[in-house]
């Protein structure tokens, strides 16, 4: 559980809560770590699975965490219709303070239009609202949409962005005050950065490689 396995690249303070962007892989990143005023808090690690319950990327990777079968089995048991948020408790082999918190969504081919942009912002926003339900103090949130045959780099970067500052602004007794963005391929480490690079100018700190 080494908190210095994935590079800081970015950090911002904003309204009481830390907004970090960081280079390497979302499950070896525990953000807690970072959480002074209660180390052993939960936290959630958001991926993507689409309304058919394809699986893969990093979502075939939990699925590999939890065993094939009592991942399936914990899908069967919630809707999966589009915008929908499916939590999972952690499973018996990982650590006990990461959850998981799957948004419904499918991937949009390079001409988005404003309805998807909304959609893919409010879907991130309600996987927010629904850890803060559960009492999970951190997110860690990979590129949500941005593989291959999905939202253009830069635009996804800036609904993510979007997303926490509206949940942030939205929710004042929040228990959930620490988003760290975990990015592992380049292109998406430069999106990120680029959005964080204006966000961050009406930021309380910041700080940026």
């Amino acid at each position: 559980m080494n908190s210095d396995i994935n590079q800081i690249r970015a950090l911002g303070e904003y309204k009481d809560s830390y907004i970090l962007v960081k280079k390497g892989s979302s499950l070896d990143e525990y953000p807690i770590n970072y959480t002074l005023r209660d180390p052993n808090g939960k936290f959630s690690l958001f991926s993507a699975i689409d309304s058919k319950m394809r699986i893969g990327g990093l979502t075939g990777e939990i699925c590999n965490i939890y065993g094939e079968n009592a991942f399936l089995q914990s899908l069967r048991k919630k809707r999966c219709n589009l915008g929908d948020i499916i939590p999972l408790l952690p499973s018996n082999q990982d650590n006990p303070l990461r959850h998981y918190t799957l948004l419904v969504l499918n991937r949009s081919g390079k001409d988005v239009d404003d309805h998807e942009k909304i959609f893919l912002k409010n879907t991130i926003i309600k996987a927010l609202e629904d850890a803060n339900r559960q009492g999970m103090q951190a997110v860690v949130i990979p590129g949500i949409c941005c593989k291959t045959n999905s939202f253009p780099l830069s635009e996804a970067a800036d609904l993510h962005f979007e997303a926490v500052e509206e949940f942030i602004e939205n929710n004042d007794n929040r228990v959930l005050r620490l988003f760290v963005f975990c990015l592992y391929q380049d292109d998406e480490i430069g999106a990120f950065l680029s959005t964080a690079s204006y966000k961050f100018k009406k930021y309380t700190l910041h700080w940026k490689t």
